[in-house]
């Protein structure tokens, strides 16, 4: 994407962008909405928090499914859920600890 079509849809010149890319400073806050709507994300995800999409509530699912089966099923539905850890989109450490509890269940 060019800075130039940014800039153009926030409505400003494409030195500010420029500018704020180089660290000469940051969008006003009344920006930010029409900021994560251009990168279709939310203000959240702006500011690095994950978002509780589809992974994460098939996360909880699936850790609920954990409590349920047992055999063949228990070790097919925890390796599912490895799996989904790293599209989480967890801090480094909340994953190494969900991987510890989901290897204990």
């Amino acid at each position: 994407m060019l800075q130039c079509q940014f800039a153009e849809y926030l409505f400003l010149a494409p030195q500010t962008v420029s500018r704020w890319e180089s660290g000469g400073g940051t969008p006003d806050i009344a920006l930010l909405p029409k900021i994560a709507a251009f990168f279709g994300i939310s203000i959240d995800e702006l500011f690095g928090a994950t978002s509780l999409g589809r992974t994460a509530l098939e996360m909880e699912l699936l850790m609920c499914l954990l409590k349920v089966y047992d055999g063949e099923k228990l070790a097919a539905l925890k390796e599912r859920l490895l799996s989904l850890l790293p599209q989480a989109g967890l801090d480094p450490y909340f994953e190494e600890k969900a991987r510890e509890k989901i290897n204990l269940e």
